[in-house]
């Protein structure tokens, strides 16, 4: 599957970091140009931040492979279309990242807000089929020190949680490819 994560901030960085780590052929989309090309140039810095017997210990490494984008129109140019496109705004923003994202979507992509709060659902329903929704949350501290950048600090483990609006098989494909490539991360 090819991945889309539109709002690649602190928190879409550190999403989008895990299931690249877990082998994920994923694009990121963000406005903030400088990462986007620190990325693109160098990889993405990426540390986990661990907590164990309460002691701090710091893993790093420098994730490639990433394709990055200023755009969804430059990115639906560069790229066609994808299976799923992961939103990672502010919830104030969602509803004018998906209008932004239609050119990445095709008949059988899927949309996914990650985004913490209630009402986000709406928004995705006004663009997509309940059939290609999927909803989130998660907890889990992020950071973005510098451009190129991103910082991971989970407390008690990783905690994303996420599922279909409505059961349907395109949604059932994206939820189970999402959480192996990010539990592998």
């Amino acid at each position: 599957m090819k991945f889309a994560m539109y709002g690649s901030g602190a928190a879409g960085s550190v999403f989008a970091s895990y299931m690249r780590k877990g082998g994920a052929d994923i694009i990121l989309i963000d406005r903030y140009e400088e990462h986007m090309k620190k990325v693109a140039e160098n990889g993405m810095n990426f540390t986990i931040h661990l907590q164990e017997n309460g002691e701090y210990r710091d893993i790093n490494e420098v994730l490639t492979g990433f394709r990055t984008y200023t755009s969804a129109e430059a990115a639906a140019e560069a790229e066609g279309k994808v299976d799923v496109i992961i939103y990672m705004t502010k919830a104030t923003q969602l509803e004018a990242a998906i209008k932004d994202s239609l050119p990445l979507a095709g008949e059988n992509t899927v949309a996914c807000s990650l985004i913490n709060g209630l009402g986000n659902d709406d928004n995705l329903l006004k663009f997509f089929p309940a059939e290609r929704c999927i909803i989130g949350s998660g907890v889990l501290g992020t950071a973005m020190p510098a451009p190129g950048s991103c910082v991971s600090t989970p407390a008690g483990g990783v905690q994303m949680n996420f599922g279909s609006i409505k059961r349907a098989e395109l949604n059932d494909a994206a939820c189970e490819e999402m959480e192996k490539l990010y539990r592998a991360g």
